[in-house]
């Protein structure tokens, strides 16, 4: 009796539609199909797909005469204030956390969340709004420890390590100098990072940014593991999955894909901190899903775990873990936080949402 209204920027190929579909256990394709309603607003440009449909009256009107009163929501990607635009105006509920409550989803507001659930997390600064308050708080972190050989500076709301970007203080040699020079070292690194986005100075003026720790050390080379769960209405949070985050682009902190499930060895732990996470986001209104990511240490045959931000929205790791639920029928064990087949069997998988080379443009489906 499920009927999915599925709205898209460009017309989605059939071929594709039918790839999907074909992946449903129990379901004929032809079946599925007839309850699929697809919708397109026909503009390929990089705008928000909600802002198009908002200024299609016509289309609208059309998706409305599908909803049924009392039995629709809207699930969607992340939620901004146009989706919440696009509830009222449809009249339907909107499946996700309130924008008003974006500030847990951000660097600052992550690290506020950890400290208040005792969530282990590196030294870190407050969040500043310009070059010359980063080189202070910067140096600051060094002074309290003096170990350091690198940090990160992260952009308030950056996304999928887009916003991050490494600086380097071993070659600064910051020990040897006085701490007015130690600012305009750093003051100099800073005007120099290797951020990703071009307009970067000014988003830190707009957003903020703060320095992290670099975390370094390990018998080993570093992980990057995650965890995800949603929060459902009424507050009962539900752990949906772990993964091992596989990292790349300009600094290696860029989001490429990842592997299911994370490693056995802190897998529980992971689970136990998301647990701890999503329920301190539930007292707080949130809603549906959340991710929270982690670096993970091995010292002495010992890991240690330290989280580093709070995603809230639907991320790289929702997709893989929807389609794996969706072709199996299967669920995950809380006890081990393994995926069990209806048999039994352990499954896993590799995805990538990032799959990209200039040579494959103009590829069709």
């Amino acid at each position: 009796g499920v009927r999915i209204i599925y709205v898209t920027s460009k017309l989605l190929p059939e071929l594709v539609v039918d790839a999907v579909l074909e992946l449903l256990p129990g379901v004929p394709a032809s079946h599925a199909r007839r309850r699929l309603h697809l919708f397109d607003t026909d503009d390929a440009s990089s705008r928000p797909l909600t802002e198009k449909l908002l200024e299609r009256p016509a289309l609208l009107a059309r998706i409305r005469e599908l909803l049924r009163p009392g039995r629709s929501f809207i699930a969607c990607y992340v939620v901004t204030e146009l989706e919440k635009r696009l509830s009222e105006l449809l009249q339907v509920p909107l499946l996700g956390t309130d924008p008003a409550l974006g500030y847990w989803g951000s660097k600052a507001g992550s690290r506020e969340l950890f400290a208040r659930c005792g969530v282990p997390h590196p030294p870190g600064s407050p969040l500043v709004h310009n070059l010359d308050d980063l080189a202070e708080v910067a140096a600051d972190l060094w002074e309290a420890h003096p170990e350091l050989r690198r940090a990160v500076v992260k952009l308030n709301e950056g996304i999928s390590g887009e916003g991050n970007a490494p600086l380097e203080l071993a070659p600064l040699e910051l020990a040897g100098c006085s701490a007015a020079e130690r600012r305009r070292r750093l003051r100099n690194a800073i005007e120099h990072l290797p951020m990703p986005p071009p307009q970067w100075r000014e988003l830190v003026a707009k957003q903020g940014a703060l320095v992290e720790a670099w975390l370094d050390g390990g018998d080993d080379a570093l992980s990057s593991p995650s965890v995800q769960g949603t929060i459902h209405p009424g507050g009962t949070v539900e752990i949906l999955s772990t993964h091992e985050q596989i990292l790349g682009g300009l600094s290696g902190q860029t989001y490429l894909g990842c592997r299911f499930p994370a490693e056995d060895a802190y897998r529980l732990e992971l689970m136990r901190h998301g647990r701890a996470v999503g329920e301190a986001l539930a007292a707080e209104g949130a809603l549906e899903r959340y991710a929270v990511d982690f670096i993970a240490r091995r010292f002495n045959g010992q890991w240690d775990l330290q989280a580093i931000e709070v995603n809230l929205r639907q991320g790289g790791t929702t997709h893989p873990t929807m389609a794996l639920r969706a072709i199996t029928s299967g669920q995950l064990d809380p006890d081990s936080g393994r995926f069990l087949a209806p048999t039994g069997q352990a499954l896993h998988y590799v995805a990538s949402d990032n799959v990209s080379h200039p040579a494959l443009r103009g590829l069709l489906p």
